[in-house]
């Protein structure tokens, strides 16, 4: 228990007609938040910065045109009866713009995520996601859209889900790199660079996603000759009769 300003007595004094006179606070008991309650900086307030017993309440809200996630304007802070305040999640003082439309309907096939959301708000975004199996030409499995104020963008009208092959592109062999970025879906192509020469075919090769595999499954044979620079010993270099030589 404790005084409304924290204090845990009062004085009384006698004065010269023999009546004990207060010269404290009060003689009034109550139980109280000791710490002041938990507004976020920046946020209007009704608190007075004094009043924290038990019961007393604030209320805590966003700027005008703004809204908590819940879509409220205000939201309160109670002093409860373990002497704490209101408990509530930091996430929840977040004020934004309320949107004033909800997000379009997937294209077909695709489905949304967040679409059950409740409420949203400028800076909500929502992914279109493909269905299993499927991607891009890019190799995207989604593509976003996010509310900006005026409505939703960008909607990608080029962005399809197209059928893909199931597994990797052949792997690069030493000595052979690619150009593989991720797309498995069908007509994408991958160009292999060998760093001498693929057997009979030159310094490049590829292979495409076909109708769910890549063809050709296997690459051919870099091949070629790697020179290596000749040292010799002077002495042996007398007997080859090598002259000027750099040792």
């Amino acid at each position: 228990m404790a005084f409304p300003n924290l204090t845990t007595f009062t004085t009384v004094s006698c004065d010269a007609t023999k009546v004990w006179l207060e010269a404290g606070p009060p003689l009034a008991c109550g139980k109280v938040c000791v710490a002041a309650p938990p507004i976020p900086e920046g946020f209007q307030h009704d608190w007075d910065n004094a009043s924290r017993l038990l019961g007393d309440q604030v209320v805590v809200s966003c700027p005008a045109g703004l809204h908590f996630p819940n879509m409220t304007t205000s939201t309160t802070l109670g002093c409860e009866q373990d002497g704490s305040w209101t408990a509530v999640d930091p996430a929840f003082f977040l004020c934004r713009e309320a949107a004033t439309t909800g997000p379009p309907a997937p294209p077909p096939g695709m489905t949304s995520s967040h679409s059950d959301a409740e409420f949203y708000f400028v800076g909500s975004s929502v992914n279109f996601t493909c269905p299993e199996d499927t991607m891009s030409s890019d190799g995207l499995t989604y593509t976003t859209i996010t509310y900006n104020s005026t409505g939703w963008f960008p909607v990608d009208p080029d962005f399809q889900c197209l059928n893909v092959c199931l597994g990797e592109p052949p792997a690069a062999p030493p000595f052979v790199s690619s150009d593989f970025a991720g797309s498995r879906a069908w007509g994408s192509e991958v160009t292999y660079t060998c760093q001498f020469t693929f057997r009979g075919l030159g310094a490049t090769f590829g292979v495409a996603c076909d109708e769910g595999e890549w063809w050709p499954s296997a690459l051919p044979a870099c091949v070629g000759i790697q020179v290596y620079p000749m040292y010799v010993c002077p002495v042996h270099a007398e007997w080859l009769g090598l002259r000027n030589v750099r040792v």
